[in-house]
């Protein structure tokens, strides 16, 4: 066959393969060579690197675009421009809300409070009405800002008179990226039907309340649910995080909390007793607890001598008073504290006082030293009692004399 039309047939072969796709053939190796090739070497088995691994996550990053925008932009974002940020939340005065009940507006006006609208909103929101506090209630509900703080009031009955101020929060909490550079307000209440608690908790609400008959306050879009039952509203996933309990209901628990006369304490000094009887001090109990307590003896300044330590309680407040000696009464401690702010929820809608005290003698002082990883010593020689104030299943502090002061040492926590 002619020279020409060999190489003619060739170029028409490798012609016709490309055009199905097909790779052109290669020329084999020698026998000896395909098997080097085909036998795989100790460095093809081998672990990646990290190198290698760092490699390969450069160049098939998977993360979100617009996660590694808001993050590169955050990263620049200064003081300043969060401040301009939340300066640049639009707010409404309450009287562009014409359903609000005029007293309402008028309250929020005086109070210095406006209403921050989301920085995608098309109509006016914030303000919502329903019976949140309980069945057949017509109540209000509005967020409100005053001084870059923003909270949810609630209006009982539409009463201006009647306020609960919940979930403050600071508007920078509630900004988000909404691209070209910019951080807008997310945040929007809604009224909310509890028995669709999916969207705001991992299970149904009423199946942790006996009954949900009324609704409750949403955050729409970020979640979060507060809800109130029988006077105490609990709040659930999301942006809501405490407890809230109207005013009107500390108040009530504070004056029906348990104390008991000086006589209840037969080892209590005749002195301290009729003192206290002139005075009409009681001592606060903490609830749960039917033992008598909160009345104390130890040698809290000295070794060798007996001293008494007591709750005092008068007026809805408490106070700590101390008798050296069991005669002298020690008044350089704190006054008397708000018998309110040593209350605590128990379960079922029960708030309980939980202050007390008790004798701490040296070992446990020196135990709490050592307690939680401190690992510390004390500052100074231990070498009489101390009294310990507590917080019922919370924390607690260990008062102590020395030196003619008073010293906090570490307690329960």
């Amino acid at each position: 066959m002619p020279a020409r039309l060999i190489v003619f047939l060739l170029v028409l072969s490798l012609l016709c393969a490309c055009s199905r796709g097909e790779k052109p053939a290669q020329p084999q190796a020698a026998a000896q060579d395909t098997t080097t090739l085909l036998r795989p070497t100790a460095q093809d088995n081998a672990a990646p690197t990290a190198e290698d691994t760092a490699v390969v996550h450069k160049e098939y990053s998977y993360d979100d675009p617009e996660k590694q925008i808001r993050e590169r932009y955050l990263s620049r974002f200064t003081e300043e421009d969060w401040e301009k940020s939340v300066k640049d939340i639009k707010h409404l005065p309450p009287s562009d809300f014409a359903l609000l009940p005029t007293e309402i507006q008028e309250w929020l006006a005086a109070e210095g409070y406006s209403i921050p609208q989301p920085y995608d909103a098309t109509e006016r929101v914030n303000v919502i009405s329903g019976d949140f506090c309980a069945a057949g209630s017509q109540d209000w509900a509005v967020l409100a800002s005053k001084d870059e703080i923003c909270c949810i009031i609630v209006f009982r009955h539409g009463s201006a008179s009647d306020t609960l101020i919940a979930s403050v929060s600071p508007e920078r909490d509630y900004m988000d990226y909404t691209g070209n550079g910019r951080f807008g307000f997310i945040r929007q209440i809604e009224t909310a039907d509890p028995f669709y608690g999916e969207k705001y908790t991992p299970a149904n609400i009423d199946s942790i309340f006996p009954s949900t008959d009324h609704f409750g306050i949403g955050g729409k879009a970020h979640g979060g649910l507060l809800y109130c039952d029988n006077g105490i509203w609990y709040s659930f996933k999301g942006y809501y995080d405490e407890m809230y309990v109207s005013p009107g209901v500390w108040l009530a628990a504070a004056e029906a909390l348990k104390r008991l006369p000086p006589s209840a304490f037969p080892d209590l000094p005749e002195g301290i007793r009729i003192w206290m009887e002139k005075e009409g001090y009681t001592v606060p109990q903490v609830y749960g607890d039917d033992e008598p307590h909160n009345v104390i003896s130890g040698q809290f300044y000295q070794t060798g001598v007996t001293d008494w330590a007591l709750l005092a309680s008068k007026d809805l407040k408490s106070r700590l008073f101390i008798f050296r000696g069991g005669t002298e009464l020690d008044s350089s401690l704190a006054g008397p504290c708000k018998e309110t702010g040593y209350m605590q929820g128990f379960g079922d809608g029960i708030l309980g006082f939980s202050w007390y005290i008790s004798t701490a003698d040296s070992a446990y002082i020196l135990s709490q030293f050592k307690s939680y990883d401190r690992d510390e010593e004390p500052p100074f020689p231990i070498e009489h009692d101390g009294i310990e104030d507590g917080f019922m299943d919370k924390a607690s502090t260990v008062l102590y004399h020395r030196e003619g002061e008073w010293h906090e040492l570490p307690g329960a926590d």
